[in-house]
């Protein structure tokens, strides 16, 4: 196990809020060399990821050791998004074709396949619930309609959102299945989700999925590559949009968006101080900190998303944090990580 630890001094220019945090990433051995850009934090204890060649692990002692718990999961499935909500209960979610949704609820000895597109063109990007029993997942869309399905018991079955219900959709558009934060759920029926392509809309619902409103925003549009590819949200009306293009990671342009209006108007975020194209970004909660991550490294801010700093130069897909003190990376090569917050 190797050690890297960042501390970071920042001066907070607000007499209301002032906080030196030090930050510290311990790198964790996973034991195998899956791509992991599906992680879920169920609490400081048991975090489980998914990711290619139908990869699923768990850990329940805080990263020390993980158990691959496959057993049952096609192994030529690439899974990019997993809601934990237990040591034993976790659904994961596939991208392209063959669609799957798969179920566990005894840890992971056993899966069952709780929802199958077999549609050449399906692709699902991500998904989140509002609680342990209702959530919702997105794909790209089809015949005008982005994808969407709900279900109402934990994900051990899903159900077709009705086609006058789906939001309607721009040519080819579609979201990024980069770190399973495309999608985010808020209280007990509000979702925004990020269509990174073609022009960086933000669709939400605040019903789970009976009406949608569609908003536009500023981020990188028309490339095919570029776009927003994670969206987080403190409260109901502040949120951030990060993402870029992939094939100009270094790019720092059209890179940040917020809102303070829940979604409706988003602004580009000017010197921004980011390294580049990132995949996920969250708030930590309780506090005005926020962290993101892509391959460009992870970075870390303490005024909303408005500057930030470069915490470690190592590239992880996706992030999310038990509480305000600890949380978890994951990444390419079987890259897992531990984040210590110390205030």
């Amino acid at each position: 196990m190797k050690y890297l630890t960042i501390f970071l001094s920042i001066l907070i220019f607000s007499c209301s809020y002032q906080e030196d945090p030090q930050v510290s990433i311990t790198t964790l051995e996973s034991g195998t060399e899956a791509s992991f850009r599906a992680l879920s934090v169920a609490d400081e204890q048991t975090v489980w990821v998914s990711g290619t060649g139908g990869t699923v692990l768990r850990t329940t002692n805080g990263g020390t050791s993980w158990v691959n718990i496959s057993n049952g999961v096609p192994d030529s499935i690439d899974f990019r998004d997993i809601e934990a909500f237990s040591k034993d209960h976790a659904v994961i979610l596939s991208a392209g074709s063959p669609g799957l949704v798969m179920y566990t609820s005894d840890g992971g000895s056993n899966w069952e396949v709780a929802y199958r597109d077999d549609r050449p063109e399906i692709f699902f990007d991500a998904m989140g619930f509002w609680d342990e029993n209702h959530g919702i997942a997105f794909g790209d869309a089809i015949n005008g309609k982005i994808e969407i399905i709900l279900t109402q018991d934990g994900g051990r079955s899903w159900q077709q959102l009705a086609t006058e219900k789906r939001p309607d959709a721009l040519e080819g558009e579609g979201g990024f299945a980069a770190s399973g934060t495309c999608l985010i759920t808020y209280g007990d029926s509000t979702v925004w989700i990020a269509l990174g392509i073609p022009e960086s809309r933000v669709i939400v619902s605040h019903d789970r999925g009976e009406s949608w409103a569609a908003y536009t925003s500023p981020m990188a549009q028309s490339t095919g590559s570029g776009g927003i590819f994670s969206l987080g949200f403190n409260d109901r009306d502040y949120g951030l949009a990060i993402g870029g293009d992939y094939r100009e990671r270094s790019s720092t342009t059209k890179l940040l968006a917020m809102t303070d209006d829940g979604g409706k108007n988003w602004q580009l975020v000017e010197n921004h101080q980011l390294n580049g194209q990132k995949s996920a970004v969250t708030p930590i909660p309780g506090t005005k900190n926020w962290l993101c991550t892509g391959a460009t490294g992870v970075n870390f801010s303490i005024n909303n998303g408005k500057t930030w700093v470069l915490a470690d130069s190592t590239g992880y897909y996706t992030i999310q944090m038990a509480n305000k003190s600890v949380g978890f990376l994951s990444g390419p090569e079987g890259r897992l990580a531990r984040l210590n917050l110390q205030y």
